[in-house]
């Protein structure tokens, strides 16, 4: 479809603006990293574009050209080169801030792909941090304004509800609340008698067969149709509407069970109304998940390399038996796949499990002990701290894993799921997840189900994000860990 030039120059003019911001924010990273005290004599080479005598000035040109392409990409995805009606300001922020994340995220991996290792991390975060805050805080600015101008009338469209039943009253009600969208309801059509009584004089302008004149007389911008149950009424006012070069909005005759994840898509030319029941469906994203696991789990692998081999010897000489525990797991959508991690128990410690069973302190299909007999010495210290778990970056590595996911259960327990807890399985299993943020064996096994269904639901590379973060500190307190 062919945009509109208004909205192309809109579209460069809000790009500038980043473009400008971004720049700003580089710029001033990079001054106060090399020229602290100094700003006047980076900007004089600035000035005079004696770009050689700017210390790595090349390196650093090279991270900000694709951090500006990236987040050009990744903005335009979250459709932010434009100002939405209907978008709330907290969905703007957070768009924008998921945005930056991405490029954040990406141009790491930029830097570790091209070895750009002298690239300061005070410039890299310094810069991105204020990127953030600098796009976010123009968009809340414009937003305002924009809302401010549409409130007090400006560009304000007349709007004509097809139906004066319930669902036409709440949608009137509903838009004369949200005055920055700019849509004045100008009346109503209803063919039935005993509704056009019951409402004020003048609310219903017509029948329904009397569109096109009403249209006109009042100069209508936009329909609104509630009348669903009328099928063929219903295609033929949208097609009357659209040769009229009206906007046309359909009211779903579900919409009490209708969720923010309700969107529309095509298949062929039949549109679909299509409810995504999570969040983990964006290619791109999915894309960017996966490759970041590549990338951290192989530079951990080579950086904790000496500790995970002094681990092992320490391993082998606290206890007889191999370095590592090997067991089936079950991955996203009922994969079985090999699970590394460090033995932390006896050799034979499944056979005594059956002896234990009665000693369980958890419930629903798993098994925790606090004091569980089976563990070696050095086992309870790599439980206590998840050290047991290191060697999963090679899990994450080879695709079977992810740095964030619910945990991977082991066959037995699958087996004993309820039909709703094995939603939690339809994803990639991680290292990490909201199960270890908030307690580990401290939750009943619902709470942990629950809180892994609720991240399946509401994914984003944004909450991984967060989620690594909050591990960190919850792994070094060891709460609930044995």
């Amino acid at each position: 479809m062919k945009i509109p030039k208004s909205k192309r120059k809109i579209s460069l003019f809000y790009l500038g603006i980043d473009l400008f911001f971004i720049s700003l924010c580089f710029w001033v990273s990079y001054l106060h990293r090399y020229f602290k005290g100094g700003f006047e004599e980076g900007f004089k080479y600035l000035l005079y574009l004696q770009f050689s005598s700017l210390p790595l000035f090349s390196q650093y040109f090279g991270l900000f050209f694709f951090f500006c392409i990236i987040t050009f990409f990744s903005l335009k995805n979250y459709e932010l080169y434009g100002t939405k009606r209907g978008r709330s300001l907290t969905d703007e922020i957070i768009c924008t801030f998921k945005g930056i994340s991405l490029s954040g995220l990406l141009s790491i991996t930029f830097v570790f792909a091209t070895k750009s290792y002298v690239i300061s991390r005070l410039v890299f975060f310094e810069s991105v941090l204020l990127t953030a805050l600098s796009l976010s805080t123009w968009r809340v600015c414009k937003r305002w304004y924009a809302e401010h101008l549409v409130a007090s009338g400006y560009n304000n469209q007349n709007t004509l509800i097809i139906g004066a039943g319930r669902m036409g009253k709440l949608l009137a009600r509903e838009l004369s609340k949200q005055l920055h969208l700019g849509l004045r309801v100008v009346g109503f059509l209803d063919d039935f008698k005993g509704i056009r009584k019951s409402m004020p004089e003048g609310k219903v302008l017509g029948k329904i067969s009397e569109l096109e004149s009403i249209v006109h007389k009042n100069f209508i911008d936009q329909v609104f149709i509630t009348v669903f149950s009328q099928g063929k009424s219903v295609n033929k006012m949208f097609s009357r509407a659209k040769k009229l070069g009206l906007g046309v909005k359909i009211v779903p005759e579900f919409f009490e069970n209708a969720s923010p994840n309700l969107g529309i898509s095509y298949i062929g030319s039949l549109p679909i109304l299509d409810y995504h029941c999570n969040g983990m469906e964006s290619e791109v994203e999915w894309m960017v998940k996966r490759l970041m696991d590549i990338v951290f789990s192989f530079v951990g692998l080579v950086i904790l390399s000496p500790f995970l081999m002094a681990i092992a010897l320490l391993i082998k000489l606290d206890s007889p038996g191999p370095v590592f525990y090997v067991s089936p797991r079950i991955g996203r959508k009922g994969k079985t796949f090999k699970f590394y991690k460090f033995r932390s128990m006896h050799t034979d410690a499944e056979g005594h499990l059956f002896e234990l069973l009665d000693k369980n302190e958890k419930d629903g299909p798993i098994f925790k002990m606090k004091e569980d007999p089976r563990l070696t010495r050095m086992g309870r210290f790599m439980r206590k701290y998840s050290v047991d778990e290191l060697p999963q970056l090679w899990n994450v590595l080879k695709g079977n894993m992810s740095l964030v996911g619910p945990r991977p259960p082991i066959p037995s327990e699958v087996s004993r799921y309820k039909d709703w807890q094995l939603r939690r399985i339809n994803v990639v299993p991680g290292m990490t997840s909201p199960y270890v943020v908030q307690g580990r064996s401290n939750l009943s096994f619902e709470e942990w189900v629950k809180s892994d269904l609720d991240y399946v639901e509401n994914w984003s590379l944004w909450l991984d994000t967060k989620l690594l973060f909050q591990a960190i500190p919850a792994v070094l307190k060891g709460k609930g860990a044995y």
